[in-house]
């Protein structure tokens, strides 16, 4: 029998069993949503969902990145944890201010800021697909690679890109069925979010079981562990690098952008949010998830290193190689399940988030401008919609699946994390700017997202894509050949690596012009009103009853009323 749990045929029945579970999840959590929700549970249900943050870079790649970088591996935790501790204030207010505006989407809240703008709208848009793709890949990769770690054991072969294929189809059937079910994206989905909670406590169980079981079933206990991981950590030249040296800093920097300005975290954090008050109870519960979810990185890194010292395993696959080695292959299969849930809940989440983007400010606006369709005159746009939607959802999983299938060997699971992470990094100075400086213009935010964008695809996404020969020979010789535009060496400077250069450049010129532009514009009525609203959103408390939210009015306030009817120069 144990043989048995190895077989493709047993794993793929298993996955098909497991993603039914949580279609019954969702379908039970959307019935029973008022019984399930109430106050005691849904501040519970809503930290644990936020832990969508935590993917399947984190349940296999943490391992990866702590046997080959060393002490990096931390700030994907650090980050978050860091942002709800001391940058609780600023998250909060987005929160509030996302539900007085009743916005759906990064996108429509950073649009809505900076005067309700279509192209803000778009290029916010357009970054995210351009930048979330490789990371649903990410996804597709791990659970191939788990899927092919296990069948290998059995003596299968390896069928990787059909594996990605199947999990994709899977995923984007999952998307549809329930994340498109309203038509109204500011509409709560109960059952998704029980579900995500759901995955969130798989992987988080089953990543604590591989580490107790390296802890007393590899090592004898935790001195025996502490003492063999000092003496393995002390020969490892990855761990005597300073923090400093490598990129660390930067990585903490991403993660704490990445908790809010992804739009998969977005969506949890701010649109799934039922009661501004849960975030009082998130902030304590959702760091101590990631600290648990932290503690046996090094234990299971540690034990893969002795177990493998030749490197001939992924450090990636150390969760699922390690009981595959001890001939625990149950462990292995609740490992598996545990990368499963990491990858779909992202995935699911990812896809809803963006379709919703794709819809409303893309695809929608476009149609509507199209005279002879006459949709202006159609009362019922709801299944127009939510065709669009599903057809978004179907065409990012394919998008996804082509990206691994072509760049799905040029680098390890966090290498493609962190190139999302730095894509939506971009989205950080105009929406922390949005409900901190009411001087922030439309044009300052096009000009620094725009800016910083197309410094992300010179430098990060450029030499991906040259590695891969998706760039012609004469392009590529005079890149690479320039001195002061190398991708690596931007204007003559350079870093000690790739991800740092790439990133410190274009959080530069966004800042740089997002602030200077903004300085220089002229603010249209319209940018005043919503500068006003977002900035000056924390007088207005949810907890007040209607009738006590007057408040002090300023000359400011009137000046903006008697413009939208006099004009700004009488």
């Amino acid at each position: 029998m144990e043989d048995s749990l190895l077989d493709g045929w047993f794993i793929i029945l298993v996955s098909l069993t497991y993603v039914g579970a949580l279609f019954a999840i969702a379908s039970f959590g959307e019935r029973h949503a008022k019984q399930i929700f109430n106050s005691r549970t849904r501040p519970i249900i809503y930290s644990l969902s936020l832990a969508v943050y935590a993917t399947s870079w984190t349940f296999y790649g943490a391992v990866g990145r702590a046997s080959t970088s060393g002490w990096e591996f931390l700030a994907t935790y650090l980050g978050p944890i860091l942002v709800f501790i001391f940058l609780w204030q600023v998250f909060t207010k987005i929160v509030l201010v996302s539900k007085q505006q009743n916005i759906t989407t990064i996108s429509d809240f950073i649009a809505s800021r900076y005067g309700k703008s279509q192209s803000l709208a778009i290029l916010v848009t357009c970054i995210a697909v351009l930048g979330i793709v490789p990371y649903i890949a990410l996804q597709l990769k791990a659970v191939a690679i788990s899927y092919d770690a296990l069948t290998a054991a059995a003596g299968e072969a390896s069928s990787g890109s059909d594996t990605a294929l199947f999990v994709a189809l899977l995923m984007a059937l999952f998307s549809i069925l329930f994340g498109t079910r309203h038509i109204d994206a500011t509409e709560h989905h109960e059952g998704i979010v029980l579900a995500i909670a759901f995955e969130s406590i798989i992987k988080l169980s089953a990543f604590i079981a591989v580490g107790l079981y390296v802890t007393f079933g590899i090592f004898d206990g935790f001195n025996n562990l502490f003492s063999q991981a000092a003496a393995e950590l002390a020969q490892n030249e990855n761990f005597r690098t300073d923090f400093i040296e490598g990129s660390f800093i930067t990585e903490t920097l991403l993660a704490a952008a990445a908790i809010i300005c992804l739009p998969r975290q977005f969506h949890v954090a701010v649109v799934e949010n039922a009661d501004p008050k849960d975030l009082r109870v998130a902030r304590w519960i959702f760091p101590g998830y990631l600290i648990l979810a932290s503690l046996f990185v090094l234990p299971i890194a540690t034990a893969g290193m002795l177990t493998f010292p030749d490197g001939s395993v992924d450090a990636d696959t150390f969760v699922l190689t390690l009981p595959l080695a001890a001939h625990q292959n149950e462990l292995a299969m609740f490992a598996f399940l545990g990368g499963l849930s990491a990858a779909t809940s992202m995935v699911i989440v990812a896809t809803i988030t963006l379709s919703t983007m794709v819809c409303n400010d893309i695809v929608m606006p476009m149609l509507l401008r199209l005279p002879w369709l006459k949709l202006s005159q159609n009362k019922d746009l709801g299944a127009l919609l939510l065709r669009v939607r599903r057809l978004t959802i179907f065409n990012l999983m394919l998008l996804a699946y082509f990206y691994y299938r072509i760049f799905g060997d040029t680098g390890s699971l966090a290498s493609f994390g962190l190139l999302a992470f730095v894509a939506v990094a971009q989205f950080a100075p105009a929406l922390v700017g949005a409900v901190l400086w009411s001087k922030g213009s439309r044009q300052g935010a096009l000009a620094g997202i725009s800016a910083g964008f197309a410094i992300w695809l010179y430098t990060l996404v450029f030499p991906i894509m040259s590695d891969a020969g998706l760039v012609p020979e004469h392009i590529n010789a005079i890149v690479w050949q320039s001195q002061w535009f190398h991708p690596h060496a931007l204007f003559g400077f350079e870093f000690s690596n790739h991800l740092t250069h790439g990133t410190f450049w274009s959080l530069v010129f966004n800042i740089g012009l997002f602030f200077g532009v903004s300085h220089y514009s002229n603010l249209r009525l319209i940018d005043r009103i919503q500068a006003s609203t977002y900035v000056d959103s924390q007088k207005i408390s949810s907890e007040q009853p209607a009738h006590e939210l007057s408040g002090t009015t300023t000359v400011g306030d009137l000046q903006l009323l008697t413009e939208r009817f006099l004009g700004v120069d009488r």
